[in-house]
C-alpha cells in the first residue's frame, strides 16, 4: 500500500494512527467509492466521522480486508 493516508495525532499520548478517506481507499484498491461506503454501512470497515461530511478509516482495517487467499 502507498503512503496516501494521513497521520492523525491523538491528544494525550504518542499514539499515532494512519487514517484514510473513502476516496483514498477506492483509488488504492481500485474499487468504486460507493463500494467503500457500502462496506462502511454494513460494518466491514469501521469509520469515524470528521466534521459533517468527512469519514476516516484506519489503515489497519483496510489491511485486514486484504487477507491472502488459501
Amino acid at each position: 500500500m502507498t503512503n496516501v493516508c494521513k497521520r492523525i495525532h491523538h491528544p494525550g499520548g504518542d499514539n499515532v494512527s494512519e487514517q484514510m478517506t473513502p476516496k483514498q481507499i477506492s483509488d488504492e484498491l481500485r474499487i468504486d467509492r460507493q463500494t467503500v461506503y457500502k462496506m462502511i454501512h454494513d460494518g466491514r470497515l469501521p469509520a469515524v466521522r470528521v466534521g459533517k461530511r468527512g469519514l476516516r478509516i484506519p489503515r489497519e482495517a483496510v489491511a485486514a480486508l486484504l487477507k491472502p487467499v488459501k
